[in-house]
């Protein structure tokens, strides 16, 4: 009997461990890129643009794919779910909710002006569009880029007008959006779907570098420290909401939330896994393996229990970063108390720019630490 094979959109540290899974799992993996290898955990990879939705259509034809996904990539999901629309495959969201979660102006005018935990905002695609924007402080970032690229503070109109050029270089669209600026301790929830039932949330402590603009990531930790039982009570709500707004029935929703005195503000939402290995921090914790969840369900294979067993001990996902531009470090390769570990490059090697400040080069599970 052939084995089933699967199409994984990108074959980054994120894309990792759905190549794994479905490798464990005996399906023939292919994977697409345009730079890199799929790291040895495909049995085909073809350099593929993952915004093609045309080209990476023709191939799951022409190689009898029966599943396109792909995990930790905003861009990559309105062509997973094209591709598999156009040929019947299984999916989660339609192709024009996954283009409306990538595409954060479209995002802001589905939620709407009067949606409780929505930002206000504006899309910018020349400079004459910056005038007469009077909510300082901002936040300037591309309207259709992701992992935290060309995402910029601006305090008032001088620091806007520097902003804008930066930013939409990071757009492949041109298009740059502005918005109002949540003030407030940031989390991240990870949400399960099932016939339209929020069946599964796990909020996490998502912690930033503070020298450095756009919210890069710099650890998570589980529980929340931050949001208590009312505040937690809240996120709930608002992800229900945005959920229901959107039209999302099933599968993993992941949100990045700011905790506002008004109350939780949406900064992000999209309809996948994360890119920072959420669900084997969620898996340590609490035993819910969304990961496995996911394809399972996507295979239409029988659904393990989204139901948590109590939680341990408190844990950290702590990312090893270092700036671009600068030789791996050998001290990230050390021995050291941790529950997992995972390196993206060799000792040496140069690291490759994505935010511009500080890239990750790995990450390690461990129990919490005043210094974690």
């Amino acid at each position: 009997m052939s084995k089933r094979r699967v199409l994984i959109l990108g074959v980054g540290a994120a894309q990792a461990d759905a190549l794994r899974w479905c490798r464990d799992a005996g399906m023939e993996v292919h994977a697409c890129g345009l730079a890199g290898t799929s790291q040895g955990l495909a049995d085909h990879f073809v350099p593929l643009d993952v915004r093609d939705a045309a080209a990476v259509t023709e191939y799951a034809r022409r190689r009898e794919i029966a599943l396109v996904h792909s995990v930790g990539s905003d861009i990559a999901m309105p062509t997973a779910s094209a591709a598999s629309e156009q040929l019947g495959l299984p999916h989660f969201v339609s192709a024009d909710i996954a283009r409306t979660c990538q595409r954060k102006h479209l995002l802001r005018q589905a939620l709407g002006p009067d949606f409780r935990g929505n930002l206000s905002f504006r899309l910018v695609t020349s400079t004459a569009d910056l005038a007469g924007w009077t909510v300082f402080p901002c936040v300037v970032k591309p309207a259709d880029s992701q992992g935290q690229r060309g995402v910029f503070f601006a305090a008032g109109p001088a620091e806007l007008d520097a902003c804008y050029p930066a930013s939409r270089g990071h757009s492949p669209s041109g298009q740059v959006i502005i918005e109002a600026l949540a003030r407030g301790p940031e989390v991240s929830a990870n949400a399960y779907v099932v016939d339209g039932e929020l069946r599964f949330l796990q909020v996490t402590d998502r912690i930033v570098f503070d020298e450095y603009p756009g919210g890069i990531i710099k650890a998570h930790r589980i529980p929340s420290a931050r949001a208590r039982d009312d505040t937690r009570a809240a996120v709930r709500g608002l992800v229900e909401r945005v959920i229901a707004r959107l039209g999302i029935k099933n599968g993993p929703v992941y949100f990045q939330i700011k905790l506002t005195e008004a109350g939780p503000a949406l900064i992000e939402v999209t309809p996948r896994l994360d890119g920072c290995h959420l669900w084997r921090l969620i898996r340590e914790y609490c035993g819910t393996d969304l990961l496995d969840h996911t394809f399972r369900h996507l295979l239409g294979q029988p659904l393990p229990s989204l139901e948590k067993k109590p939680g341990g001990r408190t844990l950290v996902l702590k990312f090893l970063c270092q700036p671009p531009g600068t030789p791996v470090a050998r001290t990230s390769f050390e021995p050291g108390s941790y529950l997992h570990r995972e390196l993206y490059y060799e000792p040496g090697e140069t690291v490759r720019p994505i935010n511009g400040h500080m890239e990750r080069v790995g990450y390690l599970i461990r129990p919490d630490t005043p210094c974690a």
